[in-house]
């Protein structure tokens, strides 16, 4: 009879380990994730520009300018709901579609942005 009752309370241990949900467990890093990272290209040459580049991000009356780091342009809006407003001499000015910050249970996830500046026609 012992040996019956230990075999159940056994069985019922390892029936509440399982995981019914099927749900996957999500791995954290301690990694910094940024907002915001915004590449900008000339449209006709595909050159990558950062000389003379002002990357803003416009959240009604705020405005964020977006330093450059390295060759992208990285930093954190002052929203979660923001538009990105590019512009550099001699080229058409950019200005994108609203932008809405994204979280996951980890933290923020980056927008990666690629922007390509149209070249003014003389």
């Amino acid at each position: 009879m012992k040996k019956i009752v230990f075999f159940l309370f056994a069985l019922l241990a390892f029936a509440c380990n399982s995981d019914d949900d099927n749900n996957d467990t999500v791995v954290c890093t301690e990694e910094v994730r940024v907002p915001l990272a915004v590449t900008v290209t000339d449209a006709d040459s595909g050159a990558l520009l950062t000389e003379g580049v002002t990357v803003l991000a416009v959240s009604g009356a705020t405005s964020v300018n977006i330093p450059l780091l390295g060759d992208k342009f990285i930093g954190a809006p002052g929203a979660n709901t923001y538009v990105v407003k590019v512009s550099a001499a001699g080229y058409a000015d950019y200005t994108s579609a609203i932008q809405t910050q994204e979280f996951n249970e980890c933290g923020v996830i980056t927008n990666n942005m690629s922007v390509l500046l149209q070249p003014l026609v003389d």
